[in-house]
């Protein structure tokens, strides 16, 4: 897991997939048409919608074998629980056309909370299990995030 400001992007990333994927963040407003956009030809996809956050009651984990997530707020805030995936029992076992293994809530698994606002971004890999769309201050907020899909093998 990785969470920082997108103005550190370069710090982490010197391939040009992950070039590519900066220049596409920096481009981002609060605008940006909802949906899927592509970046680049590495089977990177883009999606934005717009959400309401959730309370943790009953807010699973989930993890992905086959990409990386890096999701980025756009307008209000979200906070995202990350635990090691290797701690977290199985509820919902994984789909592979869904690319999503969800698990059982579990307070006593050791984790930590990010709080997600515009100009920050986190990256979840495989062994991150990660609960998005937290409410942050205990009150339902409408978010509007973009979650960009990598190919975990086209993440080099």
């Amino acid at each position: 897991m990785i969470y920082d400001l997108q103005k550190n992007w370069s710090v982490y990333f010197d391939s040009p997939l992950w070039k590519e994927i900066g220049r596409f963040v920096s481009s981002l407003s609060a605008d940006v048409e909802e949906g899927e956009h592509e970046i680049g030809r590495s089977g990177v996809i883009g999606r934005v919608s717009s959400n309401q956050t959730r309370s943790r009651s009953g807010a699973k984990p989930e993890a992905h074998n086959q990409f990386i997530d890096i999701q980025i707020v756009l307008t209000g805030e979200e906070i995202i629980l990350c635990q090691p995936r290797e701690f977290c029992r199985t509820s919902d076992p994984y789909v592979s056309e869904r690319d999503v293994e969800f698990f059982y809530p579990d307070a006593g698994i050791p984790g930590v909370e990010l709080r997600l606002v515009p100009g920050a971004f986190a990256i979840f890999y495989p062994q991150d299990a990660h609960t998005p769309l937290l409410m942050p201050r205990n009150q339902a907020e409408l978010v509007k995030k973009i979650v960009i899909k990598v190919p975990v093998g086209a993440a080099i």
